[in-house]
């Protein structure tokens, strides 16, 4: 009885999401956003061949011997690693006398470690093309298709994370406090299963706009800028260098949105539980829109690296930028994700199922 009651009500909290006036304003949204951005990713492309063109056309008349690219050597690798790790040991020193704020915000140290190597990489890899390799990012790479569909799921992201946040405030903590709960847990369906119909639906519809999302993304941008066909070296943990395509990177950061996106709808369905629908809907969207700021401060009495926002961002450890804290890691961040979901699944459970509703 309580499987076909579960049934019954992931398809109602479907039909509550597709058919709520919050989904035709978010469609809405997506689509001036879509154009607005588009709009000016085009005009910084456009900006940027026309400069180019400008520079081609110039006429300037540049000897051959000094047109041609030399060749790195070795000894250029060698000497440049030299050079960023005698930085590193510098800035390691700096960070030992600094403050706690200014260790905690201080992201050099992992820039260098990221370039070192790269360096390292590309000495021991002399096939690789470096005319031809960018570096894995979250945000843009150059003004091509991936960088266009990379610059708009960032964006696009943050609208999808923000309504999720929504629509898990409004089922957990609105329909309890306007009595509608009551109503529906004198179906035959355990208060369990109604919590797991919630939390698979939204889950279900945020990861399906996120798809759908990026394969609009990705066609527009072959249309319009292109795939650069570009090599892209990924830096894990600031160590270890990995060569993968345009579309890896576009996956990659797709499954670090959706996974983020999660986080935050067990966040608010757990809170949701507890707070009434202001504060449950309030307080995620604060800790999304405030995370470096928040893992900041948390950084001051050494409890940073425990933080839930920051965390769920673990893409970042796979950037040569690095995470807000510079003691954090992919692995870390990835356990500690984990560890919050897994608790904050478990408090939705077991809060809900002792909840008086009255």
């Amino acid at each position: 009885m309580h499987n076909i009651g579960f049934t019954n009500a992931f398809k109602g909290e479907l039909y509550k999401i597709f058919g709520n006036k919050s989904f035709i304003s978010l469609i809405i949204a997506c689509v001036v956003i879509f154009i607005v951005f588009t709009l000016v990713f085009d005009f910084a492309y456009s900006i940027m061949n026309e400069a180019l063109d400008t520079v081609a056309n110039a006429g300037t008349e540049v000897d051959e011997q000094e047109e041609a690219s030399q060749p790195i050597t070795q000894e250029d690798y060698d000497t440049a690693i030299r050079l960023l790790e005698q930085k590193l040991e510098d800035l390691k020193e700096e960070l030992q006398e600094a403050k706690p704020y200014q260790r905690m915000a201080d992201r050099n140290t992992w820039a260098v470690k990221s370039q070192i190597a790269l360096l390292k990489y590309l000495k021991a890899h002399p096939d690789v093309n470096i005319d031809n390799v960018n570096y894995f990012s979250t945000t843009m790479t150059g003004l091509n298709a991936e960088s266009y569909v990379i610059f708009m799921l960032g964006i696009m992201s943050s609208v999808f994370i923000i309504y999720a946040i929504v629509i898990v405030g409004k089922s957990m903590a609105g329909e309890i406090q306007n009595g509608t709960m009551k109503m529906q847990l004198l179906r035959p369906i355990s208060r369990d299963a109604m919590v797991s119909a919630k939390l698979l639906s939204s889950f279900v519809v945020t990861t399906g706009l996120f798809i759908i999302t990026t394969i609009i993304l990705c066609i527009v941008g072959a249309i319009a800028f292109k795939f650069s066909g570009e090599t892209y070296l990924m830096v894990v943990n600031a160590e270890k260098v990995v060569e993968i395509s345009s579309g890896g990177m576009i996956v990659i950061n797709l499954i670090g949105y959706i996974f983020r996106t999660f986080a935050f709808i067990v966040l608010t369905m757990c809170m949701g539980t507890v707070l009434k629908q202001s504060g449950a809907i309030a307080l995620p969207i604060v800790m999304y829109l405030l995370a470096d700021e928040i893992e900041l401060l948390l950084g001051y009495i050494y409890i940073g690296y425990i933080g839930f926002s920051i965390n769920t961002a673990w893409t970042m450890a796979l950037t040569t930028a690095g995470p807000v804290l510079n003691y954090m890691n992919l692995y870390s961040m990835l356990a500690i994700s984990i560890a919050w979901i897994a608790g904050l699944t478990a408090g939705s459970y077991l809060l809900f199922r002792n909840k008086e509703i009255n």
